[in-house]
């Protein structure tokens, strides 16, 4: 059996253009949840959780290949939480996560699983 060492990360979103939340760098990575969280009390947030491969870390956005989405536009309601995965995601060394929201500093992404080496 490989050895596994826990990822877990939690961040506010700052941009709607996208922010890097998590990067497979070392070892391959299984996602177990990952969860929008609209710390909100008076505003519904538009959320884009995006698949990346390659490019600059702070910069994947732009200079990486998207994958494809785990959730486009989502709209997480004021003051709730939404987990978006139901089954497990396999992310590839390189691989990344970016998520971007409509509006800045509402919106928290927490991020769970195992990296693999």
């Amino acid at each position: 059996f490989p050895s596994h060492d826990m990822v877990g990360i939690g961040t506010t979103v700052k941009t709607a253009s996208g922010q890097d939340i998590l990067t497979a760098s070392t070892y391959q990575t299984v996602l177990q949840s990952t969860r929008l969280v609209n710390y909100s009390n008076t505003i519904d947030v538009d959320a884009t959780v995006s698949v990346y491969r390659g490019g600059t870390a702070g910069q994947i956005s732009t200079t990486g290949v998207r994958l494809g989405y785990l959730a486009y536009n989502l709209t997480v309601p004021k003051n709730s939480t939404i987990e978006i995965l139901e089954q497990p995601k396999y992310l590839a060394k390189g691989d990344s996560i970016v998520v971007g929201a409509a509006a800045s500093n509402v919106l928290a992404v927490r991020v769970a699983g195992l990296g693999y080496t």
